[in-house]
């Protein structure tokens, strides 16, 4: 029986972290329809830990964040099954008088839209549903969680926009993508956070935070621009502008520089998540990047943005037990040409690994760099030459 509905951490809402995750009550209409679910305070479950990490990658045209939660719950009562909630957040917009001769600009604050979310209890997949939210919150995911007696491993995965907030005017448009992770939420379960990491990996690995027994409020809540450079498209407005005969709407994609994104020449398939290779990055050797060429993945390459790393002297890859592993690879160093966000080739090394699980260390021949970014691609398999690699870490040394 569904007996409580409760609230985790908030991830990647662009703007003003606004709104607390708590209980959720399921509000129903006089026909029996689900309406919105509201928060609730919880006293019973502790979230004993917490990692989070984000990896901006590239899909398509567009910067995306993917985002890795793992969570360790202690159940000092006995088991019961709890429909958790994972919540979506609003953007706004807002309309500035600018003091130059009369002009109006907007300010646009957009919440992080998540395109695919997914949960799983020690690698088990939950089954997701999407609920109405109400005020602050525009949607929640939610999903019924077995908490034992004892410990409980939860982990959220999902894909989202990236919150941009953005500054448009007659003369000029401009704007900076954040990654954000709402820390307050977490206050809702029973007790302080034992201990906890959100981490990024901009360039680089970099640790936005680190804490233990914590009780979040809202000053806990992290926000750091990413290094993503997107232009404004000349001689158009990005976002919603006002006239004097009323309200015109226009929205122009803007352009992303690739470079400072991961990216990979295939991913395979998932029930919920395709396997990104954002996936390497995420420090959680369970997820991985599985290639999907169709002859196999001699070939295929996943990218990783180093632009913080100076020279590369030597990659780990970590490689999980089962199907096959990356006998031979190239990784390649690739440099911006000049100003220009456009990438050359300025190092090559051939790399070779042994047919085994877990982490096997490469050193470079000779260290190459700087590098913008780094990629690996697979020369040679140990196993079927038609087989798929999965890669679940690459770290690198500078």
């Amino acid at each position: 029986m569904r007996t409580k509905t409760l609230a985790l951490s908030m991830l990647l809402a662009a703007g003003a972290a606004r709104g607390d995750g708590a209980w959720l009550r399921e509000v129903f209409d006089a026909r029996g329809r689900l309406t919105n679910v509201a928060p609730q305070q919880n006293t019973a479950v502790a979230m004993r830990g917490e990692v989070v990490s984000i990896v901006p990658f590239l899909r398509g045209d567009e910067a995306m964040l993917y985002v890795n939660v793992r969570y360790r719950f202690a159940n000092p009562g006995a088991a019961a099954t709890l429909l958790v909630g994972f919540p979506e957040l609003r953007g706004d917009v807002t309309t500035v008088e600018s003091d130059r001769a009369g002009e109006r600009s907007q300010e646009r604050t957009p919440h992080a839209t998540i395109d695919r979310f997914a949960a799983d209890v020690a690698g088990r997949p939950l089954d997701v549903r999407v609920a109405p939210g109400r005020g602050d919150y525009a949607r929640w995911f939610t999903f019924d969680v077995p908490f034992g007696a004892g410990e409980t491993a939860l982990r959220n995965r999902y894909v989202a926009s990236p919150g941009c907030p953005a500054t448009s005017s007659h003369e000029d448009a401009s704007f900076r993508c954040l990654a954000e992770y709402i820390l307050h939420t977490g206050s809702t379960w029973a007790g302080p956070i034992g201990e906890g990491d959100v981490n990024l990996w901009d360039g680089r690995p970099v640790n936005l935070r680190h804490f233990t027994d914590l009780t979040p409020g809202r000053g806990d809540d992290v926000s750091v621009p990413l290094s993503i450079t997107v232009p404004p498209s000349p001689g158009r407005p990005l976002f919603a502008w006002l006239y004097g005969n009323g309200r015109q709407l226009e929205t122009v994609a803007p352009r992303v520089e690739r470079a400072s994104l991961v990216q990979e020449s295939s991913a395979a398939p998932d029930a919920a998540l395709p396997h990104l290779g954002a996936a390497v990055l995420d420090g959680d050797p369970d997820t991985a990047w599985v290639d999907a060429g169709p002859r196999g993945a001699a070939g295929e390459w996943v990218q990783v943005p180093t632009h913080r790393l100076g020279r590369l002297r030597a990659l780990t890859l970590t490689q999980p037990a089962g199907g096959a592993r990356i006998r031979a690879a190239w990784l390649t160093c690739l440099d911006l040409d000049g100003n220009a966000p456009t990438l050359t080739e300025v190092a090559r090394a051939a790399l070779t690994f042994e047919d085994r699980a877990g982490a096997q260390r490469a050193l470079l021949p000779q260290g190459a760099g700087p590098c913008h970014a780094a990629r690996l691609t697979v020369e040679a398999l140990h196993g079927p030459p038609d087989g798929h690699v999965r890669v679940a870490e690459l770290a690198f040394t500078d």
